[in-house]
């Protein structure tokens, strides 16, 4: 804003008290919003992005003070007459229409190079990254940016200092995490791996009989033959008697032995069966004959 100033009025040394910055809505009676503070131009920023979606001009007025304050003491009256008036020629001085189309191409190029730079394929679009945190950015942010870069108060690897930037705009990407493959038939059952001395599996391997493994391993690969409903919750009642009541809810369900393993959480709920103990009880005593 200040160096669109410098160039309107050709004044290198003009400063930021030396004029007022005001804008409203093209075409839309009213007094105009004063630019004074950062407060000022964090709304003016959010008004200018309403309206560009809306693809409706702002005006921006500045108002050149009556009388520039001197920045040096002079001592002689007649210089001080003729910076007046030096002064008063340069506020009524018309900008070359070059200068403000060189302006324009090179905040173009600006933009367009920092869009190149910054395109974030995976959010297809342009994202400025700063410790892992993804600014997602808009017409808005390229053009203040390349306004800033104008300024030299930044550069291309740097966002500037402004609210539109700040991290709270920011988001936090969480770092993949690859999940195991589970089968959906069974995901109360975790798998179960038997670690084997290399003696006996060079012994098996000579023989192989089921002679030279333990009994326990061979009790455990031994398939048992399912039992009835009715061999079940016999076996099953003389430990939890409480258990007895549902045999008649899975002969009407038609659930079989076998199948009790795989019975989900919402399953067990619509036979009735709602307490974790139940459940873990059943899985248990099902789990020697599930397949």
């Amino acid at each position: 804003m200040h160096q669109y100033v410098v160039k309107l009025t050709g004044d290198k040394e003009i400063m930021h008290s030396d004029y007022l910055v005001s804008y409203k809505p093209e075409k839309v009676g009213g007094v105009e919003t004063q630019l004074i503070d950062a407060q000022d131009y964090k709304k003016f920023l959010l008004d200018y992005k309403k309206l560009l979606d809306k693809k409706k001009n702002i005006v921006i007025l500045v108002s050149l003070k009556k009388k520039k304050q001197k920045r040096k003491e002079i001592s002689d009256s007649e210089e001080s007459n003729d910076e007046e008036v030096s002064v008063h020629k340069r506020k009524n001085a018309v900008p070359k229409v070059d200068d403000f189309s060189a302006i324009l191409q090179q905040e173009g190029l600006i933009i367009h190079e920092l869009r190149e730079q910054y395109k974030c394929n995976q959010h297809g679009a342009s994202c400025f990254v700063d410790d892992e945190r993804h600014i997602k950015l808009t017409a808005m942010h390229f053009q203040c940016w390349a306004k800033e870069i104008i300024r030299g108060t930044t550069d291309n690897t740097q966002v500037p200092n402004l609210p539109i930037f700040s991290r709270s705009n920011s988001v936090k990407e969480k770092p993949k995490v690859s999940t195991p493959m589970v089968s959906n038939s069974d995901h109360n059952t975790a798998p179960i791996f038997f670690a084997f001395p290399s003696q006996m599996i060079q012994s098996f391997a000579q023989n192989p009989t089921t002679s030279s493994l333990p009994n326990n391993v061979l009790s455990f690969s031994r398939q048992q033959p399912v039992p009835s409903l009715d061999e079940f919750f016999d076996e099953l009642s003389s430990k939890n008697g409480e258990l007895l009541r549902f045999k008649s809810t899975f002969e009407d369900e038609q659930i079989t032995v076998d199948q009790i393993c795989d019975l989900t959480d919402a399953e067990f709920d619509q036979l009735g069966i709602n307490k974790i103990g139940w459940r873990k009880a059943f899985r248990a005593a099902a789990q020697r004959y599930h397949q």
